[in-house]
């Protein structure tokens, strides 16, 4: 009887436990799948929200390129009223010091004088050492520059839009025949920008040394690019035949008479005993080294005589004595007076 009554016991206890264990087990599913409709409906919401912001930020980023666009069409395109282009200011990069202290007297084009020297210093306060990083890994860069020695300048900087110029211009290479400007590489351009090839001696700190350059002391530079042949050098580039020629400003030689040598030896002397304005006035090159009977300063010489012809009125202007006197020795007026070009 007792053994009954445990046994009664026992199965009311386990009846009981596996009714409490389904029911915990019951609501445990209940509460779990409550948990999981809502973090669904969490989830839903969420990439809804992530979905709309997507959406806005894109309109966003359409409507700013819309934006953009436009105004580029606005600054770009000319104006119904008045038809006028709108101005890109560009400051200087830096500012060149050169071998060459006055327009008359430098060459008309880059690396026909292969001993000119020159020193672009760039500015600090605008570019930092590390952008000069690589460029001494190239022989050549080119220059890109204002004219700024142009007389019509201030004029053109005034009122751009109203500025006049001259739609042909003389070719010394022609003997003063006329052609289109923009068929030439005349200084007097509507915008007074340069473009020169010249050959890269070193970076040095915030300082780039150039040879064969083509540029006068002073000029601002707004732009420094490296030269790079496949896509610089152009095979079989087609030229006007007045250009054809191997070589256009080609002398046959070139001898210098007793007086010229003479002052040219005075010249030197005084260059090297004299400071003037501040600085010497031969920068850019050590004591003359004798190369065949010719020092480095006199070879230059040479090839200003070989390469650079250009008004004779000008150079004929000033007395011989003159060159002396000037804050850098400009040799360009003893050159034709005392030089036979054959």
């Amino acid at each position: 009887m007792g053994y009954s009554t445990e046994s009664k016991w026992l199965t009311a206890t386990i009846t009981f436990a596996l009714a409490a264990l389904s029911a915990s087990t019951a609501f445990s599913l209940y509460f779990w799948k409550r948990k999981s409709r809502d973090l669904d409906s969490k989830i839903g919401e969420l990439e809804k929200s992530l979905k709309t912001s997507l959406d806005n930020c894109a309109a966003e980023r359409q409507g700013r390129i819309r934006a953009q666009q436009a105004l580029r069409k606005a600054l770009t395109q000319p104006k119904l009223d008045n038809v006028e282009l709108n101005s890109y200011p560009m400051a200087p990069i830096g500012v060149i010091q050169s071998c060459f202290s006055t327009r008359n007297g430098t060459p008309r084009q880059p690396v026909l004088v292969p001993l000119s020297r020159a020193c672009l210093i760039f500015n600090t306060a605008r570019v930092p050492p590390a952008s000069l990083e690589g460029l001494g890994e190239y022989s050549h860069c080119w220059v890109i520059y204002v004219f700024h020695q142009n007389t019509n300048l201030e004029k053109l900087w005034k009122d751009p839009t109203k500025s006049k110029f001259k739609a042909k211009v003389r070719v010394p290479t022609l003997n003063g025949e006329r052609k289109g400007l923009f068929a030439t590489r005349s200084p007097h351009r509507p915008s007074p920008i340069g473009l020169s090839v010249a050959k890269v001696e070193a970076v040095q700190g915030h300082m780039l040394l150039l040879s064969g350059v083509d540029l006068v002391d002073g000029t601002p530079v707004l732009d420094v690019k490296p030269y790079i042949p496949y896509c610089d050098s152009i095979q079989g580039a087609r030229v006007p035949k007045w250009l054809a020629a191997d070589s256009i400003l080609a002398v046959a030689s070139v001898s210098f008479s007793e007086v010229f040598t003479s002052t040219l030896a005075d010249c030197w002397e005084m260059a090297i005993m004299h400071i003037w304005v501040g600085r010497c006035p031969l920068p850019f090159f050590t004591p003359c080294t004798v190369v065949k009977g010719l020092s480095t300063q006199d070879l230059m010489i040479v090839s200003l005589v070989y390469c650079n012809f250009t008004n004779l009125i000008d150079w004929l202007r000033y007395p011989l004595s003159s060159y002396a006197s000037l804050g850098k020795i400009s040799i360009k007026h003893i050159l034709l007076l005392n030089a036979e070009c054959v």
